[in-house]
């Protein structure tokens, strides 16, 4: 439920991102419902994550659907959202039409348009993860490749075996990282080519050049370099130096333009262990 800006009205919200021009810090994409002679059946506007209510509580919508503790801290408002009072229903079939609208969470085939892989910067992009139905029907599958499809929600997995590839479609609740549990990225020996899943720089393409340390913790983050558009062949170095933790990344599958760039990661390599050296 939108409740300030031009268009006032319930609506459902397609996808979101952070945002540093809106005062939440966050915007969402809102597929309006209704239709109208100048704007059409059920059209969509960016607004204000500030400006939403959850339309039976009135609560902001981090509050009526919480998130997980990681996912809370990267989709948090800048500024506290207050309630609003909605009104009374007038009986108990109203009461369970709005129920049904908006389904308590969590279910099973509930999607929370605020998971992290839904991030639109991620949207078509392949990486490893680990795969587990949220009904537990199966046990959990290791270093999947995973495309996040924002237009349906959902993210396809595929596996590869001895016969063949599988591929299917997934939850977001269902992927997780690191890819394999027992190997996360770590900073001072990984040497494949990375993408940014979280944090300012998501959706990145990666070359890890070094490592670096953290003052006041024992966490080391990685310095690397930016390509797009990536394993295409106008494949180009787009940023010369960023710095991300390793729990913000994932690793990609495959990297066709690997023998292209090999001798400058190496040149940079060798030219950032001098100067940690010195």
């Amino acid at each position: 439920m939108v409740v300030k800006g031009l268009i006032k009205n319930h609506g459902i919200v397609k996808d979101v991102e952070l945002y540093h021009r809106c005062k939440s810090g966050m915007r969402v994409l809102v597929e309006f419902d209704f239709i109208s002679a100048e704007l059409g059946a059920n059209p969509r506007q960016w607004i204000d994550y500030g400006w939403l209510r959850d339309p039976t509580t009135g609560l902001p919508l981090h509050a009526r659907y919480p998130l997980g503790l990681r996912d809370a801290r990267y989709w948090r408002p800048l500024k506290p959202i207050r309630a609003v009072s909605v009104p009374a229903p007038r009986s108990g079939d109203r009461t369970q039409q709005l129920e049904n609208r908006t389904p308590p969470h969590p279910t099973q085939d509930f999607v929370d348009p605020f998971h992290w892989i839904l991030d639109s910067r991620l949207d078509g992009k392949s990486f490893l993860a680990r795969w587990e139905p949220s009904d537990h029907s199966e046990p959990a599958i290791k270093d999947v490749v995973v495309t996040p499809d924002c237009r349906i929600n959902r993210v396809w997995v595929k596996k590869s075996g001895r016969h063949g590839s599988h591929r299917w479609k997934a939850l977001p609740q269902e992927v997780s990282l690191p890819a394999d549990p027992q190997k996360p990225i770590k900073p001072p020996t990984n040497t494949r080519p990375l993408l940014v899943v979280r944090g300012e720089h998501t959706g990145k393409h990666l070359r890890q050049i070094y490592f670096k340390s953290q003052k006041g913790t024992r966490e080391r983050l990685i310095t690397a370099s930016v390509f797009e558009p990536w394993g295409m062949p106008e494949e180009a170095r787009v940023e010369e130096h960023i710095v991300v933790g390793g729990k913000d990344c994932a690793t990609v599958p495959s990297d066709p333009n690997k023998s292209r760039f090999e001798a400058l990661m190496v040149s940079l390599r060798q030219i950032a262990s001098q100067k940690r050296q010195r």
